[in-house]
């Protein structure tokens, strides 16, 4: 009886290291090889594309992705101004760690079109003594 407890224990401990597989790796500038601090990286289902777990890079790029479970995955890297990429990984039986090593994000040549701000003077002055309304620009009281 002893045995069979321990047996059925460690069954039960090998299941639940099934679920402890982990995903780390470096994000990296491809031009540079300087590290990208604080980019995402999603793991998801390359059927579905539901969201399995993601993670942010730290201020060296690096990321660890835990308690993954067993499969196929599609794993997306982003950062702003530079392109997403995106890579397929297979965890299986045979390891619990995963590094995918360094992942090189190249920079977007996308440009930006002119940008124009406007601002208005404020119908309302707070001034400390008296609070003074601007009716010049009241759209209500054009109406009668």
């Amino acid at each position: 009886m002893k045995h069979l407890l321990i047996v059925a224990l460690m069954f039960i401990l090998h299941g639940l290291s099934a679920q402890n597989s982990t995903i780390s790796g470096r994000i990296l500038d491809a031009e540079t090889g300087s590290p990208l601090p604080f980019a995402s990286i999603t793991l998801l289902n390359p059927n579905s594309n539901e969201l399995i777990s993601g993670a942010i890079s730290d201020e060296e790029g690096r990321f660890v992705l835990q308690a993954l479970p067993k499969g196929n995955f599609l794993i997306s890297t982003s950062f702003v101004g530079y392109q997403s990429t995106e890579q397929t990984i297979l965890i299986g039986q045979l390891n619990n760690h995963y590094d995918i090593g360094k992942i090189l994000l190249s920079p977007s040549n996308a440009t930006l079109n002119e940008v124009s701000v406007q601002g208005r003077i404020s119908t309302v002055d707070p001034n400390l003594a008296k609070k003074t309304f601007f009716m010049d620009e009241n759209l209500s009281d054009g109406n009668g």
